[in-house]
């Protein structure tokens, strides 16, 4: 009897198991969908916006678990302030992309980036220049249609793109942009992969794609002559 009791409490703990795995694996696919969008119109202006993607305390602060995002966080984030800064002394505007995940399956196993949790915020060595934080809970962050939204309204044709992970939720936001007919420059020194070896695969797919690439030096060098915008 307890033999018999002992089996069918194996294999239900297996079965529950299973269900979590597969559940996890549809849910990371869906997750890496990228959205279509609608081709944004051509404007008389040439405005642009920063996107800074994933910098939170669950990636690159106090709760991460990823050693390679928490060696890489503090010159990346003072590289990001310094961008900010200038981004937004010269009037291009400035987006904070933040995951917040609220599936439960994925928060039962890790709640550290669940939605109201410490890790789900931003990095506290952020130095916000703006007001404007979008959630997402896909890699794409064009899954939240605010963004959208916010582009539309201030007419904005050209992205630069800072942040993490080069692989995943940036190579996802910007075919998400690339979708919409967004001019798009990545800031190379400021973003990271783990393994960092990642990223520089990833930045010569992007150039591939016709993407821009450029240093931050660079990007402020093209600020300081009326480059861009």
């Amino acid at each position: 009897m307890f033999k018999k009791i002992l089996f069918r409490s194996l294999l239900a703990v297996i079965l529950i198991i299973g269900v979590l795995i597969i559940n996890l694996i549809v849910a990371g696919k869906r997750a890496s969908i990228v959205t279509e969008g609608t081709a944004i119109e051509k404007y008389n202006s040439d405005n642009a916006a920063l996107l800074v993607i994933d910098i939170q305390e669950g990636t690159t602060g106090e709760v991460s678990g990823i050693d390679g995002y928490k060696r890489a966080a503090d010159d990346l984030i003072q590289r990001i302030n310094t961008i900010t800064e200038k981004s937004d002394e010269n009037g291009i505007l400035v987006i904070y992309i933040r995951n917040a995940i609220t599936n439960p399956l994925i928060n039962l196993l890790n709640n550290s980036m669940a939605k109201g949790r410490l890790g789900s915020e931003l990095d506290r060595r952020l130095n916000i220049a703006s007001d404007h934080v979008f959630s997402k809970k896909k890699e794409d962050a064009f899954s939240n249609p605010n963004l959208d939204s916010i582009l539309i309204k201030n007419e904005i044709s050209r992205l630069f793109v800072v942040g993490l992970d080069a692989v995943h939720c940036v190579n996802s936001t910007i075919e998400g942009a690339r979708n919409r007919g967004y001019s798009i420059a990545v800031i190379s020194d400021a973003i990271i992969s783990d393994p960092d070896s990642m990223k520089y695969q990833m930045l010569e797919r992007f150039v591939s794609r016709g993407v821009e690439t450029l240093s931050t030096e660079e990007f402020i060098m093209g600020l300081n002559s009326s480059y861009f915008p």
